[in-house]
């Protein structure tokens, strides 16, 4: 079948129809070539990758973890974030976080979760999450002295991969 021209206000389009269409075909390599490169740049980087940060404290209303480790206004989650191209979320009790169709906080404990696009910006999150993680055990060390509390043995526990129970 001929190819067949029609004209709206806003463009030309070229309607053809057919399997062997030179013009469908062409249009079919270009998107088969898009993909294939996106694989391999996906391969190359690494591929998605996730994992959670285990933050060894439990959130209490004098030292308040959960906000230390957010900033305000979620400011340090935004900064890893912006500068890293992951997503970072605070999961497990004491996060604020309603899962499930029960709206219910997770009875795991309390986590950093962290998914990034690739290798080295998991890498380059991870790296950042730990900084602030040793930040907060130190000012948590200095506040269980204040109050008389015993020093606890708090060190990154960092699982990378998928969290058990996730999608």
């Amino acid at each position: 079948m001929p190819a067949q021209e029609t004209c709206n206000s806003k463009q030309l389009s070229i309607h053809a129809s057919g399997p062997r269409n030179p013009r469908r075909l062409a249009a079919k390599r270009v998107v088969a070539r898009a993909r294939l490169q996106a694989a391999k740049k996906k391969e190359q980087s690494g591929g998605k990758m996730q994992g959670q940060f285990i933050v060894g404290i439990e959130e209490d209303p004098l030292f308040r973890v959960g906000r230390r480790l957010l900033g305000p206004s979620g400011q340090n989650m935004k900064e890893i974030a912006e500068q890293t191209g992951s997503r970072i979320r605070l999961r497990g009790r004491g996060s604020w976080f309603l899962e499930g169709p029960n709206r219910e906080e997770s009875e795991d404990p309390l986590m950093l979760c962290v998914s990034s696009p690739s290798r080295t910006s998991y890498l380059e999150a991870a790296s950042r999450i730990e900084e602030l993680l040793l930040q907060t055990y130190a000012d948590f060390k200095i506040h269980c002295q204040k109050v008389g509390w015993e020093l606890p043995d708090l060190r990154i526990r960092r699982n990378d991969g998928a969290r058990r129970g996730s999608r």
